[in-house]
């Protein structure tokens, strides 16, 4: 025993190691017993010991100068069965933080870090051990721990937390610290076995790194190969595309003066311009809002796409733009607007194989761009937007685009709208159209295309409340003739004449739209105006309700008004019927005349020589029953007369006569050679007067005939056609004419024709054939009186130095339906129609009232600032004066040609006794008396007024 009556133990005194065979012995006490297996880690109580409020003895330590330390008695480990057994290490550790971090046996409150401890103690100095170091190796002998026990009575002065029970015998103390060392073991092999596992995961991470940049790099390979297949694939779509975005351009029809008559619009009106037609303000704006980097990118633009695929991402929907002008003009033109990954990535794949493969220049991209992107209010490019916005025209003679007219204000305006054309329409969303012309203006600052102050005054200009002109894109100044020519296209593409593999046509018309807009305003003024029929009344009172008619070029044929109604928006007169080519046609009464006169005059008769306007029966084969016609003043006759006075003063029975001379199938052969092909009716005796039923449009060419000194001319309205590029497709080529009848007969013609001194006998000196603008003063009157030298009948064919000599024949169709006024100067053919479309007759209208005032008005338009050149007489003619049948006249007449004496059809001196009935087919009858006939006064004589 010791000196405080306690019997030692071995391992009571510091420094002694305990005995191995004492720690082995079954006979030990029950606090030295061992248990063969530990219990789980996670079956030991976080605090194995109770501290009893019993004090023990004092101890006092061989070396310490403290005093005794009143130690508890520990009384929880009474029995083996509370030794702890030391145990297995549990597999289900995977983690060091699975391990109970409080390991004490005894009642010491576990230590936050083993550097707490008195470095003598047993605890002291471990903080590698806490701190888990991978290379910690615990001690395999106890000897530091021995060696501190006998310290451990005087540690509550130096740690007065933690409490050693004397009692503890060294084995228990021994199995607490191999307990701490199994723990520590544990959390070593759990931490080795976790960095094992990261290591095997960091290099499985890295195989599995390999391996997918390997099938990246096979995959990027092949999608490489693939986008190269289908940009192969798309080559000739894309090398085409110039071509593609011209062929969405509106088909246009100018007139002959550059002005756009009408633009077909159905799918938008577009009009392509080079780049060099579009002002830099437009291309700085448009490059600044739609794509920064236009010019340096390589088609697409990553920035922007990494921006819009996120943002995509977040919203798990294809919202965001990012597109380049080369993707947008991609989409536009090549695939389509479908928001899919799909279509984006062939459109990035065109982009960049287009860009890079140089099939086309920074420049032309921006071009085909700028000609195709919606601007809204149904134009499509840059040139048709300032058209419809602004109100601005392609000029064709000087070149100048519409678009070149902008100014920043307006070019700012308009890049802002392709992003949303609907909503950025500044016509519908003025406020949000300018909230985006501001970011357009302010991105061009940004790239330093604009100053502040350029912008400050852009934004005044566009506040301003006439910034914007509108324009109707579906206007059309001349809707027959635009309808005309579009059938004349159809034909040359079905014919072969033009070889069209796309739209996009610049038509270049022969119509003078200013001339036309003249002549249509003066037929209303004569519908509806103040004009006055022959009997006094208004010409609006006469159920005359519409006109056509058409003016044109004779020597080239180029059509330069062309009016197939007063009105083609009138639904009151089915204004938009082409009364000029459209239907069976009308009849055109004496209108038709000339072209029977000049088969007869081609057959021997001349102008000077006489016929007798006496009744008479004819037989008509044609017809196949008797025919006795009568004039328009059906109870007078004239007795015999010069074929010139018959024709000039239109009277019906010499006519008969005249085409039974001539033949009716020799008349139907020149009026076929003429460019009369299309008739209803049948040909006969009667058809001198006008019986068929002809288009005027077929009138004016034979007519043009008479003009061109018997050559034919065929008409024309399409002068060119171009492309959007401005290649000519189509140049109208005059062909060579064709020589219908002799110079000589066409003069002899045209000298009756214009002869106003002889149809002043029936129309008067100063009637509308009459192209003199000073009729109100009596010009033609007081010509009419002067002989000139040399023609003793005192015939004067162009009596006055201030009117332009004109060629004219009227025309009045049967049953006053259809009325006609056909003519020509040197310079221009017109020929007018008036009546209804319905075929009702008119009231007091005949053909010097109707149709002859518009000729006339429509002819002296046509010929202001022209020379007032006559008729030049060909070769091959000459005068003579003839007598025949008792009437005597000087006259042309075809040189070689010497006519026997009293040449023609001499009727009888004295008027027959007739009487008129009311039988349209038998209008007059021979009679014994009861005469009803007059023979008109003077006869064949001159007029003198």
């Amino acid at each position: 025993m010791d000196n405080t009556g306690r019997t030692p133990v071995p391992g009571d005194n510091p420094g002694e190691p305990p005995d191995e065979n004492t720690l082995d012995s079954s006979n030990s006490s029950t606090d030295s017993v061992i248990p063969s297996e530990l219990p789980a880690i996670e079956d030991e109580p976080t605090q194995l010991l109770e501290a009893e409020t019993q004090l023990l003895p004092t101890y006092a330590g061989q070396e310490d100068d403290l005093g005794p330390v009143q130690v508890p008695v520990v009384s929880s480990m009474a029995s083996a069965q509370d030794e702890p057994s030391e145990p297995d290490v549990p597999d289900e550790i995977e983690n060091v933080e699975d391990i109970p971090t409080q390991i004490n046996t005894f009642d010491e409150p576990p230590a936050t870090s083993y550097s707490d401890y008195p470095e003598e103690s047993v605890y002291g100095g471990q903080d590698d051990v806490v701190e888990d170091y991978e290379d910690y190796t615990e001690p395999d002998d106890d000897a530091g721990a021995q060696g501190g026990i006998a310290a451990w009575d005087t540690y509550e002065e130096r740690a007065p937390s933690y409490y050693i029970p004397p009692s503890v015998s060294p084995r228990r103390l021994q199995m607490s610290r191999r307990r701490r060392r199994y723990i520590f073991y544990i959390r070593h092999s759990v931490r080795a076995r976790q960095a094992a596992r990261s290591n095997a995961l960091t290099r499985l991470a890295w195989a599995s790194a390999i391996v997918t940049g390997a099938i990246i790099l096979t995959l990027l390979t092949g999608s490489i190969g693939i986008a190269a297949s289908y940009y192969q694939s798309q080559q000739a779509v894309v090398t085409s595309l110039n071509r593609t975005v011209s062929s969405h351009d509106s088909v246009r029809i100018y007139d002959s003066t550059g002005i756009l008559l009408y633009q077909f619009s159905d799918y938008g009106a577009q009009h392509s311009i080079s780049l060099a037609n579009v002002p830099i303000s437009v291309v700085n704006a448009t490059v600044a809002i739609e794509d920064r980097s236009f010019w340096v990118n390589q088609g697409i633009d990553f920035t922007s796409i990494v921006r819009a695929a996120i943002a995509d991402i977040q919203t798990k929907s294809i919202n965001q733009g990012g597109s380049t002008i080369t993707q947008q003009l991609i989409k536009q033109n090549v695939l389509n607007s479908n928001e899919t990954f799909d279509r984006k990535l062939r459109e990035a794949i065109l982009s960049i194989g287009m860009t890079m493969s140089g099939a086309y220049s920074k420049s032309q991209i921006l071009e085909m761009y700028l000609n195709s992107i919606p601007y809204g209010q149904e134009a499509y490019g840059i040139d048709a937007a300032a058209s419809a916005y602004f109100g601005y025209q392609d000029d064709p003679v000087t070149g100048e685009s519409a678009a070149q007219q902008l100014d920043l204000a307006q070019s700012s305006m308009l890049a802002g709208i392709p992003q949303n054309p609907n909503t950025n329409n500044p016509l519908l969303h003025p406020q949000h159209a300018h909230d985006r012309q501001k970011d357009v203006l302010n991105s061009m600052i940004v790239a330093g295309y604009i100053t502040p102050a350029e912008m400050d005054a852009a934004l005044k200009e566009s506040s301003s409340p006439n910034f914007f002109h509108p324009q109707a894109s579906t206007k059309n100044l001349a809707p027959h003739f635009v309808n005309f020519v579009e059938d004349q296209l159809s034909t040359m593409l079905q014919t072969g004449q033009l070889h069209l593999t796309r739209s996009g046509l610049n038509v270049y018309t022969t119509l003078d739209i200013g001339l036309q807009d003249k002549v249509q305003q003066a037929m209303k003024d004569h519908l509806y105006g103040n004009d006055r029929d022959d009997y006094g009344g208004h010409i609006r009172n006469d159920h005359l309700t519409n006109l056509a008619g058409m003016v044109v070029q004779h020597s080239t044929g180029a059509i330069r008004v062309f009016l197939g109604s007063v009105d083609y928006n009138s639904t009151t007169i089915d204004g938009q019927f082409n009364v000029l080519t459209q239907g069976p046609g009308r009849g055109p009464g004496s209108s038709f005349k000339p072209i029977v006169y000049a088969t007869a005059f081609s057959k021997g008769w001349f102008p000077g020589m006489s016929i007798a306007d006496m009744p008479t029966i004819f037989w008509d084969n044609g017809q196949e029953k008797p025919y006795n016609p009568l004039d328009f003043n059906y109870n007078e006759f004239w007795g015999n007369i010069t074929l010139r006075t018959a024709l000039q003063n239109s009277l019906n029975i010499p006519a008969v006569k005249v085409m039974q001379f001539a033949g009716v199938d020799d008349v139907r052969t020149m009026a076929m050679r003429m460019g009369i092909t299309d008739w209803s009716g049948t040909w006969g005796l009667s058809s001198v007067l006008g019986t068929l039923d002809v288009h005027p449009y077929e009138m004016v060419q034979a007519y043009t005939v008479f003009a061109n000194y018997g050559q034919y001319i065929p008409l024309y309205a399409i002068d060119k056609i171009t492309d959007s590029s401005g290649d000519t497709l189509f140049q109208y080529t005059q062909p060579r004419p064709i020589q219908v009848m002799t110079p000589q007969v066409a003069f002899l013609v045209t000298s009756v024709l214009s002869d106003n001194f002889t149809r002043a006998k029936d129309f008067g000196a100063c009637s509308p054939l009459f192209l003199d603008t000073t009729l109100k003063g009596g010009d033609c009157q007081a010509y009419l009186r002067q002989r000139p030298p040399g023609d003793p009948t005192g015939q004067a064919t162009w009596p006055s130095p201030n009117a332009w000599p004109a060629a004219a024949k009227t025309g009045t169709g049967e049953n006053f339906k259809d009325d006609w006024t056909l003519g020509y100067t040197m310079d221009y053919t017109a020929g007018f129609w008036g009546g209804n479309n319905d075929h009702t007759p008119m009231y007091h209208i005949d053909g010097i009232t109707g149709a002859a005032p518009i000729w006339r008005k429509a002819l002296l338009y046509a010929e202001q600032g022209k020379p007032k050149t006559p008729f030049p007489v060909p070769s091959g003619v000459q005068k003579i004066t003839y007598s025949s049948g008792g009437v005597t006249s000087t006259d042309w007449i075809i040189t070689g040609v010497t006519p026997p004496k009293d040449i023609g059809n001499a009727g009888p001196t004295q008027l027959p006794c007739i009487v008129f009935t009311n039988d349209e087919n038998n209008p007059w009858r021979y009679s014994s008396g009861n005469c009803q006939g007059i023979l008109k006064p003077g006869g064949g004589s001159p007029y003198r007024p």
